[in-house]
């Protein structure tokens, strides 16, 4: 079967706003300490990074960025109210380490949060409350960029949170109307002072519609909880910056966390596929391993030094990629991005724990043809491409690619549409009105699981055998709590034709809540001609709930 131009029919859900305040052309780049020394930075630890920065040459390829992350302050505030740089760690002060920094010719980035203290302490001072006197203070040290975390977002007594079930330090369901109010005074305040200072919300996700308030006060935001140094937390947070590319742009960029590249705990292909999606999803790029000379392997450095790599992150349009295609019993992906001059990157993910040989079709990438095609990892020409491909992809590997020259394919006809209004429903399935949301029906299915489904009779698929078809869903399940467990950013359906045998899918995030539609590209089999097929919507792991339905479309 000859697959249709998806990543067009993708595009259309992006809204093309733009942020008024733009900071940064492209992606930051840089080193942070806190993936490899977590909460305990001191002065020596920051000077030899950054000049292991330096003398490996990263600088010269865009890592110009040093942020001292949390336990960097004290416990008390100056007479002024001023943050206090901890003596015993940093004996020089932070304006020396900032004076030393800027000496290397790099950018000195900062670190506090939305709360009334820092991240990994029950002690050290954070900014709520004093946002205008820190904002003043680290513009007085020379501060380029402001990291700003979401720890410990009031003081109450720690009995009352966790008697809620709630860690007092790292709240998830902190009750607050509007979880941009804390993020906007500290935008407001670095606003007024007179050093330009890049701002970088580091909220984690937490609540509703992250995209939509962050951009408008920030250079990039947090869309998820903390990496983790495992293959298991590429997957999980591939799988919740889906839905970002629609407020993502020119100084407004989804941020997936900093890089585990060269800390031991993924392999070479595992580095290589991070580092790739971190690249073509147009996350800041932030090394969190160590860059003392000789401390980290020659193989992951030369990873972060993939010069090929990060011109995709940094290429001058700032489109983040999109999932094009999930093959989920298959273990591969395919998602596509727009670049400069008129190219794309393509990457194929084999999420996989074995080699395998994977297809690839350019048109639902949009592309009929291409005269130039380049591997970027294995920095070699493969020629030209106007055919269905096979890719050998190591187990957990990626096949990166860059095409130039293109011939571009039509967008995808919507031969039919089948709303969630139209479906026959079983067990404790319901359909459920949204409104004016669940866009495109204002209606969704909820409460599927494998005793309960959602049946399509008498759908008319242009024909027989095997079809693209177009799911909107909804899927809110944040792995915030659950991230360094089993949680996944997935809820997985199982979807059969004609009472044949049912395939298995999983859903990423949809969008900022339960109400916003995503839309995920499949290929199903087993149709005939005619309206006269049944389509079976049903959960697809054990008990738990499968995403809610809108409705799906036959492309063709």
């Amino acid at each position: 079967m000859r697959l249709l131009n998806l990543f067009h029919l993708c595009i259309i859900f992006s809204n093309g706003a733009f942020s008024a305040k733009v900071r940064t052309k492209t992606p930051p780049m840089g080193w942070n300490s806190y993936n490899h020394y977590g909460c305990n930075p001191n002065e020596t630890i920051i000077k030899t990074n950054a000049k292991g920065l330096v003398d490996q040459g990263l600088l010269e390829l865009g890592y110009d960025q040093i942020t001292v992350d949390c336990g960097w302050a004290t416990s008390y505030r100056d007479s002024q109210n001023r943050l206090v740089w901890d003596p015993q760690k940093f004996p020089s002060g932070g304006p020396t380490l900032g004076s030393y920094v800027h000496g290397l010719n790099l950018k000195f980035g900062l670190y506090s949060g939305a709360g009334v203290k820092q991240c990994g302490s029950e002690t050290i001072k954070a900014s709520l409350g004093y946002e205008t006197v820190d904002a003043a203070a680290f513009a007085e040290w020379g501060g380029d960029s402001l990291k700003y975390d979401n720890c410990w977002p009031d003081d109450k007594d720690t009995f009352l949170v966790l008697a809620n079930l709630q860690s007092p330090m790292v709240q998830y369901n902190y009750p607050e109307n509007d979880p941009s109010t804390r993020f906007r005074t500290m935008s407001d305040a670095l606003e007024k002072v007179s050093r330009s200072i890049v701002y970088q919300v580091c909220q984690w996700g937490v609540g509703e519609n992250l995209g939509t308030w962050a951009r408008q006060i920030s250079n990039s935001w947090r869309i998820s909880n903390d990496i983790e140094n495992k293959w298991k937390s590429i997957w999980r947070i591939a799988n919740q910056v889906v839905p970002f590319y629609k407020h993502t742009g020119v100084g407004m960029y989804a941020d997936m966390d900093m890089l585990m590249v060269g800390n031991s705990g993924l392999n070479i292909e595992e580095e290589k596929t991070h580092f790739g999606l971190w690249a073509i999803n147009k996350s800041p790029l932030v090394i969190g391993c160590s860059l003392v000379p000789g401390a980290t392997r020659k193989e992951s450095i030369t990873i972060l030094k993939n010069k090929e790599v990060i011109a995709i992150n940094q290429d001058s349009l700032g489109k983040q990629a999109q999932l094009v295609l999930r093959y989920t019993e298959e273990e591969y992906d395919i998602w596509a991005g727009e670049l400069s001059s008129g190219r794309k990157v393509v990457a194929v993910v084999n999420w996989s724990n074995a080699t395998k040989n994977i297809p690839f079709e350019p048109i639902p990438v949009g592309v009929s043809s291409a005269s130039g095609v380049r591997d970027v990892y294995a920095a070699t020409d493969l020629g030209s491409l106007a055919a269905p491909t096979t890719y050998n992809i190591p187990g957990h590997g990626i096949k990166l690619l860059v095409l130039s020259g293109i011939s571009a394919a039509p967008a995808p006809k919507e031969l039919f549409y089948y709303k969630a209004t139209t479906a026959s429903l079983t067990g404790g399935a319901q359909l459920v009105s949204c409104g004016t949301d669940c866009a495109p029906v204002n209606s969704k299915i909820g409460n599927i699981n494998t005793s309960a489904r959602a049946s399509f009779s008498n759908v008319d698929a242009g024909g027989s055998g095997k079809k693209l078809v177009s799911v909107d869903f909804i899927n809110y399940e944040v792995a915030l709590g659950s991230a360094w467990a089993d949680g996944t950013n997935t809820r997985e359906m199982l979807i059969s034709v004609n009472s044949g045998a049912a395939k298995r899918f999983s859903f990423p995030i949809s969008g900022g809540n339960w109400f916003e539609t995503g839309r995920l590209n499949i290929v199903l089999d087993g149709f005939v001609a005619g309206a006269k097929n049944t389509i079976t919507f049903t959960g697809g792991k054990g008990s738990t709930w499968a995403p809610d339905l809108v409705g799906f479309a036959i492309l063709g």
